[in-house]
């Protein structure tokens, strides 16, 4: 069953992605990581990124949310946001790390949507914090002024290092 989020964002819809509709973003996801995470691991593998998610979903560790742009949950999804909750290391309540972000470029005003809806779902499960992750280079200074506008602060720059497979037993 789809739930649908109530927002105040010029009426865009937006839903709650059920485990067993998370194949349906698939190809929504091999666009993301094509355009902003060319090399990583599953980059652009679709069915692998659906299969790690409905893991995480079923573990009750994350939440998807998406936009088909219309009033119609059963339309093709134009936008996704999907992050994982966590335990704060500094207050043991819940962390909400977003994961991945992206909308569609011909439908950009579902992106504020999604952030809205990610947002109450933060409220909802009762978090102390949302993390918002940019990736360098991609409209570094509308991600500011998006995030500053709904009270977000800079805190971390993070700086990651690929390793190669991991060895035999370990």
């Amino acid at each position: 069953m789809t739930h649908r989020i109530e927002i105040d964002s010029k009426h865009t819809a937006v839903w709650a992605m059920p485990v067993e509709g998370i194949p349906r973003l698939a190809e929504l996801a091999e666009t993301f990581y094509m355009f902003g995470m060319d090399g990583a691991e599953n980059a652009h593998d679709g069915e692998a990124w659906a299969r790690i998610w409905s893991d995480l979903m079923g573990s009750g560790d994350a939440v998807i949310l998406y936009s088909t742009g219309s009033d119609d949950p059963e339309d093709k999804p134009v936008g996704m946001l999907g992050g994982t909750v966590g335990t704060s290391l500094v207050d043991g309540r819940g962390d909400l790390c977003e994961s991945f972000w992206y909308v569609d470029p011909d439908h950009r005003g579902v992106g504020v949507a999604l952030l809205a809806a990610f947002e109450q779902v933060g409220e909802y499960l009762g978090v102390s914090r949302i993390y918002m992750a940019s990736l360098s280079g991609v409209r570094p200074k509308a991600f500011e002024r998006l995030y500053k506008s709904r009270g977000y602060e800079a805190t971390d720059v993070v700086y990651v290092k690929r390793l190669g497979e991991p060895k035999e037993g370990g």
